[in-house]
């Protein structure tokens, strides 16, 4: 998040940009890395949310974006939600770090709407076949066991959070 602010008031003003300069974090959200399905030996659910994110054709799975769509069609509410905040935590109402954590939290469900919503390419015939041998599951992509949509969270990013993670920026 980033702020300009004029000094037209003089030292509570200063005082106020250097409160968002010190706070300067960036909210993440997304699969955490070490999420993984109920069964240990299954593929950890960070990696099946970047396959179905962007596609893995050498196995011939299609490119179902759910995070990046979501985030960009989001912009619209993330900038009110912003704005209200920023007049929030000016007037003393909330905390820069509750308003980020308002963020994450908008953030996560505009993702998990999204992977309920779609649109997404739909599955082949032999995986819906599949499912319904093994008596679970739905034939609509991204949901079969609902594991990827729960597993959609957010951290707060201060540049230290994500050390030795890969982050999508």
């Amino acid at each position: 998040m980033s702020v300009v602010v004029k000094d037209t008031k003089g030292a509570g003003v200063k005082a106020l940009t250097m409160r968002f300069k010190e706070a300067a974090a960036a909210v993440l959200v997304g699969v955490p890395a070490g999420a993984k399905e109920d069964d240990e030996a299954s593929t950890p659910i960070a990696m099946l949310a970047a396959v179905h994110e962007f596609g893995a054709p050498s196995r011939h799975i299609p490119e179902r974006p759910f995070l990046r769509p979501a985030i960009t069609e989001g912009r619209p509410d993330f900038i009110r939600l912003n704005r209200a905040n920023m007049r929030r935590v000016a007037r003393g109402r909330t905390t820069i770090k509750q308003a980020l954590g308002e963020l994450g939290e908008l953030g996560k469900r505009k993702v998990q709407e999204k992977i309920k919503a779609g649109p997404f390419r739909a599955l082949r015939p032999a995986t819906i076949a599949a499912r319904k041998r093994r008596s679970e599951g739905s034939s609509k992509p991204l949901i079969d066991t609902g594991n990827l949509r729960q597993s959609i969270t957010w951290i707060l990013d201060d540049g230290k959070a994500a050390e030795g993670s890969k982050v999508l920026r």
